[in-house]
């Protein structure tokens, strides 16, 4: 279904609607907090950068939730319409900018509390969703991981790339980018996701680094008011153990890169 079909259903906003643009901050000048980990975090920074500038992108983040729903609903033709916000303390979203200026690529997370409900408790009572629900809306969670995941959780989300920038490797670097970040902000417990299976080949451990990834789905969520049906999704999970470890290995791909380049 094209854009143009999509507009002619109501799904669309009119051609030429502007995309807001709030403040954006480069990520390779984001400043490390003081930590046992501040080195290695600014080393995989600068290597996820670089490779990010390699391929023709300048990552850039910004707070604007309200941006990033903007440029979903602008590029509905090629991505899902996002869930509702979830009712985090804090996010973000990164994107993959080009020359033009152009967002050709997002990732995304918000801070979620999951200390006295569980990841999955709060999706099937749907308090993980800022804002009230919806006539009709509703989530069937079936995950054990999802219940046994509780803490400080970094829900990452809104990932997409534009058809013109796909197979060129954009997807999992701002996925590990994303994962930096909401390090870097949070120290969260976990970073958890939701992935159908049209997407789960690009969340493979060989793309996304160490993580679990259900083989089959357990969540379904339901919105009649939004006029699509989301598909049945996977629980994706990061721990802060495997998210450190591919941070490391970023970081010692950077240094061999720079030394080569010396040499």
């Amino acid at each position: 279904m094209t854009n143009a079909d999509l507009r002619t259903l109501g799904y669309l906003p009119p051609e030429g609607l502007a995309v807001p643009t709030g403040p954006r901050f480069l990520v390779e000048t984001m400043i490390m907090q003081d930590g046992p980990h501040a080195e290695l975090l600014s080393a995989a920074r600068d290597a996820l950068c670089a490779t990010a500038v390699g391929l023709g992108f300048t990552p850039v983040l910004s707070t604007m939730w309200e941006d990033l729903e903007a440029l979903n609903r602008a590029n509905l033709g090629s991505w899902l319409p996002l869930m509702r916000r979830p009712d985090g303390s804090d996010w973000f979203w990164l994107g993959a900018v080009d020359d033009r200026g152009e967002v050709l690529g997002t990732q995304g997370a918000a801070l979620v509390d999951c200390t006295a409900a569980s990841f999955g408790d709060r999706l099937s009572d749907l308090s993980f969703f800022s804002g009230r629900p919806a006539p009709g809306e509703r989530c069937f969670c079936a995950s054990p991981t999802a219940f046994e995941t509780t803490g400080r959780v970094a829900y990452v989300t809104a990932g997409w790339t534009h058809p013109d920038a796909r197979g060129r490797g954009l997807f999992p670097l701002l996925g590990r980018l994303v994962r930096l970040v909401a390090w870097a902000r949070w120290a969260p417990s976990w970073c958890v996701g939701m992935v159908s299976d049209t997407v789960a080949p690009q969340w493979s451990e060989a793309k996304a680094g160490r993580r679990f990834l259900e083989r089959r789905p357990t969540i379904l969520y339901q919105n009649p008011a939004v006029g699509f049906d989301y598909p049945p999704y996977r629980l994706l999970r990061f721990c802060r153990a495997g998210v450190l470890l591919d941070l490391q290995e970023v970081s010692a791909a950077g240094h061999r890169m720079r030394g080569n380049a010396a040499a």
